[in-house]
């Protein structure tokens, strides 16, 4: 018999699986040419023109701007967009479908940078392709947003802090924070839907390869600028992200956190969600005029 907890998820939510996310490498590629074969922008000469960029470092990216606004040659904003899979899943369509809600909603060109995974690259590879699609962006654009979830969460802050030139705003929907994981909600959440404990362990065994990192629990967070943090309450990076935005706060960040409740880690899978299209909403308005 199963032992197996059963979390009291709202009904929108009750349909998303209660599986690990595979972290095995023999089925890590098998899974990203899965995910490759099957994604599209649906809104791809419609609403949005794409154009796929490959840095001079050779990262690649699609640029997406809204048709009709926005494509102005002298504008100054864009959207660094860095999706979520435990930097070893490449981004899933639902990823695709909010970089263009994000994209239409504001009004202004974003960069879905496609980075290495750390499951088939050297160390630090995947945050280096981040950082240089930043910058490719940046000698282009004024004023540059960095959207990341989960781990794309992680990597948009250690963007953030490792350029120069700061970002604008830093939105961050139930991002991974804590290499140490220490917090009671990594202790606790052992076999929530989607994502548990035991999976994030293993994503970090990839991304650090042995290396030793600090937390960014642990580090300088000052100097960052106005952040929108979202978090799922059955999840075990849910205390973390908490944490990060009390250290935020304390580091004179502006910081905005927002604890959903009755929801598990990628929620936004459920894009028909009513909470979902809110947040949506949302993190618009945010990426618009900054904390609210």
């Amino acid at each position: 018999m199963s032992t197996k907890r059963k979390y009291p998820v709202l009904e929108e939510f009750s349909l998303i699986p209660r599986i690990r996310v595979p972290m095995d490498r023999r089925v890590l590629s098998m899974a990203n040419s899965l995910y490759l074969s099957s994604l599209k922008w649906k809104g791809k000469g419609k609403t949005i023109d794409v154009r796929e960029v490959v840095t001079q470092g050779g990262v690649r990216g699609d640029l997406v701007s809204p048709i009709g606004k926005g494509t102005d040659p002298v504008h100054s904003r864009a959207i660094l967009f860095i999706h979520g899979g435990g930097f070893v899943f490449k981004a899933a369509l639902y990823h695709r479908e909010l970089a263009e809600r994000y994209c239409l909603g504001t009004g202004v060109p974003l960069l879905a940078v496609d980075y290495a995974l750390s499951y088939d690259s050297p160390y630090g590879k995947p945050l280096q392709d981040c950082i240089e699609a930043y910058d490719w962006l940046s000698a282009r654009y004024s004023d540059i947003s960095i959207v990341g979830d989960s781990a794309g969460g992680f990597l948009a802050l250690k963007v953030a802090l490792s350029s120069g030139r700061k970002p604008s705003r830093l939105l961050l929907v139930y991002p991974v924070v804590d290499c140490s994981m220490r917090t009671p909600s990594m202790a606790e959440y052992t076999d929530t839907p989607v994502w548990d404990s035991v999976s994030n362990h293993r994503m970090w065994e990839y991304y650090l390869q042995g290396n030793a990192e600090e937390s960014l629990l642990d580090g300088d967070l000052s100097g960052l600028p106005p952040t929108r943090i979202e978090t799922a309450q059955y999840d075990c990076l849910h205390d973390e992200a908490v944490l990060l935005a009390g250290k935020l706060q304390e580091s004179s960040v502006p910081v905005t956190l927002i604890q959903t409740q009755g929801t598990v880690h990628g929620y936004d899978i459920v894009m028909g969600s009513a909470l979902v299209q809110s947040c949506i909403e949302e993190r618009i308005k945010f990426l618009l005029n900054g904390v609210q």
